[in-house]
């Protein structure tokens, strides 16, 4: 089984209520874009139009692989300068104003449309019910799952470890560029005046200035990034730890079958199981207090709704193969790639 071959294969819009008005401060946006993350989106967007990115907020965050619609909203922006703005890959519409910013968890959901390839059954979406597990982006994708580990070093408050987490420790799917680039802080570490950090990774080059005009000052150094980037290191390990609760409540369960994620396995259950509330363990920085984050409650199951499946076809990519092709919505905060990983895993019970 495969997913995401084509960004085509990737289709997921937001379901949102919103209260739309002809006037206010912060304006309304429909983005669609392909092969863009929501912050690297933002980001650009923001250099474009010469104001602070701070000023858009986004109800969830989207991932590259794919083609996503989702409404951001910014505050006090010029959409006039706004509707000349060019981006590859990107239609921005505008909506309208309101009073009140996009907020995190905002929106009711999201739909899905995806093309799950390497097939060689159908897959089983007989019992909707889902393990609701965060999923391989949240932790930095495939590519470098990091995430967590820094998070991890970030709430110890061990500064240097979290920056050493965010530079080094090359990992085998990085480009040749970016291994090089990671090996060669490590010959040289602490001493890293002559780095250059590659222009794709953007924290990295925060990270690397800020030692390059204090050396060794490492809290300094994660500091200089972005807050929504602090945040999202310490939600992925938040995360990391809810995952691990979860799996240890299914294998509690009489029937399982374990599925492969980017962290490893993580066990699917074959039966329905009692629906119940676990919780997102806060955590409480004393150095760093603008980033507490409070414990909440995350369902551990959660259910697809409106699921239709297309019957197998042949799989034009993958030779001798099958492909599907799936529609379904999920709640907020929920990864439709656990959903297909699930459907998967009971296919071969």
């Amino acid at each position: 089984m495969k997913l995401k071959q084509q960004l085509e294969d990737f289709y997921v819009k937001e379901i949102n209520d919103l209260q739309i008005k002809k006037k206010g401060e912060y304006c309304y946006l429909l983005v669609k874009k392909k092969n863009w993350t929501t912050l690297h989106l933002i980001d650009t967007l923001a250099n474009r139009l010469r104001t602070d990115p701070a000023r858009f907020q986004y109800a969830g965050l989207k991932d590259k692989d794919g083609i996503t619609e989702q409404v951001i909203s910014g505050y006090k922006i010029d959409t006039e300068f706004l509707k000349n703005i060019k981006i590859k890959d990107v239609d921005i519409t505008l909506l309208g104003f309101s009073d009140e910013p996009i907020k995190v968890g905002s929106h009711q959901g999201n739909e899905f449309t995806i093309i799950v390839r390497d097939l060689d059954h159908a897959l089983n979406t007989e019992n909707l019910q889902i393990p609701n597990y965060f999923d391989d982006q949240r932790f930095g994708g495939s590519i470098r799952p990091v995430s967590h580990l820094i998070g991890e070093a970030i709430v110890q408050e061990n500064y240097e470890e979290a920056v050493r987490r965010c530079l080094c420790n090359p990992y085998p799917n990085e480009s040749m560029e970016n291994k090089k680039y990671r090996q060669k802080i490590e010959q040289l570490w602490p001493d890293l005046v002559t780095i250059v950090p590659p222009k794709n990774l953007f924290e990295e080059q925060r990270i690397i200035k800020s030692l390059q005009e204090e050396p060794e000052n490492y809290q300094r150094a994660v500091i200089s990034l972005p807050k929504r980037m602090l945040l999202l290191y310490i939600h992925a390990y938040q995360s990391y730890l809810f995952n691990m609760r979860l799996a240890e409540y299914i294998e509690q369960q009489e029937k399982y079958i374990y599925s492969e994620y980017v962290l490893g396995k993580i066990p699917i259950p074959l039966q329905t199981i009692e629906e119940k509330n676990l919780p997102l363990i806060g955590m409480e920085i004393n150095s760093l207090p603008q980033c507490t984050i409070k414990t909440i409650q995350r369902a551990a199951v959660i259910t697809g709704k409106n699921c239709q499946v297309s019957p197998l076809e042949k799989d034009e990519i993958n030779q001798d193969k099958f492909k599907q092709t799936v529609t379904f919505s999920l709640p907020n905060g929920s990864y439709a790639t656990i959903a297909i990983k699930t459907w998967y895993a009971r296919s071969l019970a």
